[in-house]
């Protein structure tokens, strides 16, 4: 990976740009949030690295790299950190099948 060998030669902006693009073009891989993560404490910007590595705790629990660098960072991951989150969007989903009209796509403008 282009980001890691950015890395490994001391170029951290270069490599955080990198795996930030990785993000954009592949949202639902851990992986890529985890790269990030790694940019960002390598950077000594921990709470986004932070950031990152729950988000690749979200959609790979069994991420155990995440795990240990959480606890590097000296914070943990809690699975029940983002079971609101979820809700909330299926609460939403039903929602907006029971009540189509609500849909952003019918700019009702609810605030």
């Amino acid at each position: 990976n282009k980001g890691y060998e950015f890395l490994s030669k001391g170029n951290v902006e270069e490599a955080i740009t990198v795996f930030k693009l990785n993000v954009r073009s592949y949202p639902t891989s851990y992986n890529v949030y985890d790269s990030a993560a790694e940019g960002y404490m390598n950077k000594g910007e921990n709470e986004k690295a932070i950031k990152y590595y729950k988000k690749s705790m979200q959609l790979n629990p069994g991420n155990t790299n995440g795990v240990d660098m959480l606890k590097k960072l000296g914070t943990t991951y809690d699975p029940q950190e983002f079971a609101v989150e979820r809700q909330t969007k299926a609460e939403r989903k039903q929602i907006l099948q029971l009540a189509p009209d609500l849909s952003p796509e019918a700019n009702v403008g609810l605030t």
